[in-house]
C-alpha cells in the first residue's frame, strides 16, 4: 500500500514537473519570439552588433575657395593629415617599438623626442593623437614605415595664403570647430559648404578596420567656390598705403575702399587694424596683451558722419532739380546763430566771398558750412531728406556682406511729420547729424562719376561649380556661369547727365583750386605744363574729389567725443571718364592733424597713383591730353 501511494506520488510529481517545464518552454519561445519580432529589440541589438563590427565614416566635403577676380586664391581649404597612436598595441612591442616610434615622429616634429616620448607614456589611450598638421608627402612616408599602432587621418582645413593682406575683414574666415564667423565665408557658407559623404567598413575583434572591407555608400561634393570683384594689386595698394596713414596718425581705425563706377563692383575693401585669418581658424582670438581681437568691418558695420563729403551729393541734386540755381549766391563771410548754437567755418578765418555772396561751385571749392547750412536751410527738411535718399545713403546697399548697418538719420528725422529742429535742418547742410557707412558714401560718389546713376556695391563676381583632383585635392574649377551684373539692364537715374558733369567739374576744382589740393597724385604733377598752375597737367592722371572732416558722436549718443574727428575724402579717377571711386576714411587721428585734406587725401594720393601705373602702363611721360 505504501509502496502504490509512492509511486501514485511520483507520477504525480513528474506531470506538475513535466507541466512546469512545458510551460517554461513555452514561455522562452514565446518571450524569443517576441524578441525576434518587436523592432525595438530587435532594431537595439542590430544596432549594438553594428557598432562592434561595423564602422562609418562621413569624410567632409570639401569647402570652395573664395578667389580674386583673375582667379588666385584668397580663401581655399587644404588636406592636412594628422597621426594617431593605439599605444596598446604599440606597447606590446615593447621599448623598442616605442623608441622606433620616437625618433620616426620626431622628424615630422623638429627633432623635439622628448614631448612626443613624455606624451606616449602618459597615455594608454587607443586613439592618441600625437601630431597634427602634417602635409600628404609626409603621411605618405609615415604610412610606407607600417609602424604597428600608427595610423595617419586626413582632414580638412581653412587657409588663407594672402594672410592679413588679402582682404580679411571682408573674406572673414571659417573653422570647422567655431562655424562661420565674418565675412563673405559667412554670406556664402551655403553655397562654399560641401555635402559629406558615407562609407562603411568592418573590423575586427580588437576593432581595427579589416584591410579592403571599405565600400563608399555616398561620395562627398565639394562646395562651389565664389570669384569675387576683388582685384588682388589694387587690394595689395590699399592695405599697404591704408596701413602708412595708421602708422602716421595712429587713429583708432581706417578703410579704403575701390569700386568700379558703372557696375557696383567693389575692386577693394581694406580695413585696419586687420587681423590674420589663419590665427581664427587655429583658435587664437587675443592678441598679445590678451584683448579680444575686433572681428568687425569698418566699411560696413561702422556707421560715421560724413562731414563735408555730403556737401556736393546735396548740392548737386538740389541743383539738378531746379530748387536752387548755380548762379545762385550764398553769405559765407559771417557765422549763423541758431537759437543757442553757432554754425562756423572750420577754422574762424575760412570766411569766403563778401555780402553780395558766392556761388555754389565756390561753397564746395572752399568746403563752406555756412554757405551749406544756408542752402539747407533754403531747401527745407523735406528736399534735403529727399536728396540724400536719393543716393541711398539711409538703407542698406545690399552687398553680399552680413550685419551691414543702414544708415541713421537724427533723432528728430525718425518721424517725417514733425518739424525738425533748425538747427538740425542746417547741420545736415554740411553732413551733420546724421550717419551712412563708408561702403554708402563710396556708391553715393559712383552716382556723380558714372552720369547719374544708382549703382549696388557687389563683391559678387560669379559663382563656380567645382571639382576635385584625387591626387593633389587642387580645384578644377568651370568658369561657365552667370555674371552677376546686366549692363543693360537698366539703372535708377538720380542725377542728370548735365548735373552730373555740372558736380564734377565742381569735384576737379576742390582738387586742383580748393581744399583737395593733397589729393593730386605725383603722376599728375610731373605731367604738368606749367608749375603754377595745377590745371595745364594731364587729366588722365588728375583725379576729382571732396575732403571731408566730421566729427564723432558720443558714445552714449549725446553730443560728439571732445577733439575727435574723421578725417575722409571720396572722390574718382580719373577726372575724365571716371574708372574708379575711392574712399579713405581714419576715425580719430591723433598726431597734430586731423582734417581730412591732410590725413586722408595724401592716401587718396598715393592709391590713386599706384592705380594709374595699373591702368595706363609705366610710361610716365605721356602727352597732355585734352
Amino acid at each position: 500500500m505504501n509502496e502504490h501511494r509512492w509511486h501514485k506520488l511520483q507520477r504525480v510529481y513528474n506531470r506538475i514537473f513535466f507541466s512546469a517545464f512545458l510551460l517554461g518552454a513555452a514561455y522562452l519561445a514565446a518571450h524569443i519570439y517576441f524578441l525576434q519580432n518587436d523592432p525595438q529589440v530587435t532594431a537595439y541589438y542590430s544596432k549594438a552588433v553594428h557598432s562592434r563590427w561595423e564602422g562609418t565614416e562621413n569624410p567632409e566635403g570639401r569647402r570652395g575657395d573664395i578667389l580674386y577676380r583673375d582667379g588666385s586664391v584668397l580663401a581655399t581649404t587644404r588636406r592636412l593629415t594628422r597621426v594617431v597612436l593605439d599605444m596598446k598595441l604599440i606597447r606590446e612591442g615593447g621599448d623598442e617599438a616605442i623608441d622606433g616610434i620616437v625618433r620616426m615622429l620626431s622628424e615630422y616634429n623638429g627633432g623635439n623626442d622628448l614631448e612626443i616620448r613624455r606624451r606616449m607614456l602618459a597615455s594608454d589611450s587607443r586613439g592618441l593623437e600625437i601630431l597634427r598638421g602634417l602635409p600628404a608627402a609626409s603621411a605618405r612616408e609615415i604610412d610606407d614605415r607600417s609602424f604597428r599602432g600608427v595610423t595617419t587621418l586626413y582632414y580638412l582645413e581653412r587657409y588663407y595664403p594672402c594672410s592679413d593682406n588679402g582682404a580679411p575683414a571682408t573674406v572673414g574666415f571659417y573653422s570647422s570647430s567655431r562655424e562661420h564667423q565674418l565675412g563673405l565665408e559667412a554670406a556664402w557658407h551655403n553655397e562654399l559648404r560641401g555635402i559629406p559623404g558615407r562609407r562603411e567598413f568592418m573590423r575586427d575583434g580588437s576593432q581595427n578596420r579589416l584591410p579592403g572591407s571599405m565600400q563608399t555608400v555616398a561620395e562627398e561634393v565639394p562646395g562651389r567656390s565664389l570669384r569675387t570683384t576683388l582685384d588682388p594689386a589694387i587690394q595689395l595698394i590699399c592695405e599697404e598705403e591704408l596701413a602708412a596713414g595708421m602708422e602716421q596718425h595712429n587713429p583708432d581705425w581706417g578703410v579704403a575702399i575701390v569700386m568700379e563706377p558703372h557696375t557696383g563692383q567693389v575692386l577693394a575693401m581694406s580695413s585696419a587694424p586687420d587681423f590674420d585669418p589663419n590665427n581664427f581658424v587655429a583658435g587664437k582670438l587675443f592678441d598679445e596683451q590678451g584683448n579680444l581681437i575686433d572681428q568687425q568691418n569698418p566699411a560696413v558695420h561702422f556707421l560715421v558722419e560724413p562731414g563735408s563729403t555730403a556737401k556736393p551729393l546735396l548740392a548737386a541734386y538740389a541743383v539738378d532739380r531746379g530748387w536752387i540755381s548755380d548762379s545762385q549766391r550764398f553769405i559765407c563771410n559771417q557765422k549763423i546763430n541758431i537759437g543757442r548754437y553757432w554754425i562756423t567755418e572750420a577754422e574762424a578765418t575760412h570766411y569766403i566771398g563778401d555780402s553780395s555772396g558766392v556761388p555754389v561751385a565756390d561753397i564746395i571749392r572752399e568746403s563752406s558750412n555756412v554757405g551749406m547750412a544756408r542752402i539747407a536751410m533754403k531747401l527745407g527738411q523735406e528736399q534735403v531728406l529727399e536728396a540724400y535718399r536719393s543716393y541711398g545713403l539711409f538703407s542698406r546697399t545690399g552687398v553680399e556682406l552680413p550685419m551691414e548697418s543702414s544708415g541713421r538719420r537724427p533723432n528728430s528725422w525718425q518721424d517725417e511729420e514733425i518739424k525738425w529742429p533748425t538747427v538740425s535742418l542746417a547741420n545736415s547742410g554740411f553732413g551733420q547729424g546724421f550717419s551712412m557707412t563708408p561702403l554708402q558714401l563710396a556708391a553715393a560718389y559712383c552716382v556723380i562719376a558714372n552720369g547719374g546713376y544708382e549703382v549696388h556695391p557687389t563683391l559678387k563676381l560669379e559663382l563656380e561649380d567645382t571639382a576635385v583632383d584625387g591626387e593633389t585635392g587642387m580645384l578644377l574649377v568651370d568658369n561657365g556661369n552667370e555674371r552677376v551684373f546686366d549692363l543693360d539692364s537698366g539703372q535708377r537715374r538720380v542725377l542728370s547727365e548735365q548735373g552730373c558733369r555740372r558736380a564734377q567739374e565742381w569735384l576737379r576744382n576742390v582738387v586742383v583750386e580748393g581744399t583737395g589740393k593733397k589729393a593730386i597724385p605725383e603722376r599728375y604733377m610731373k605731367s604738368l605744363a606749367s608749375k603754377r598752375d595745377l590745371k595745364s597737367g594731364n587729366p588722365r592722371f588728375l583725379p576729382a574729389g571732396k575732403t571731408g572732416t566730421g566729427q564723432i558722436a558720443g558714445k552714449d549718443g549725446k553730443g560728439y567725443e571732445e577733439h575727435a574727428y574723421l578725417a575722409s575724402f571720396a572722390g574718382y579717377f580719373p577726372v575724365k571718364d571716371p574708372q574708379y571711386v575711392i574712399v579713405v576714411m581714419y576715425s580719430h587721428p591723433r598726431r597734430g592733424v586731423y582734417y581730412g585734406g591732410s590725413v586722408a587725401a595724401p592716401v587718396f594720393s598715393r592709391i590713386t597713383d599706384r592705380i594709374s601705373y595699373l591702368a595706363f602702363g609705366e610710361r610716365a611721360e605721356v602727352p597732355n591730353e585734352t
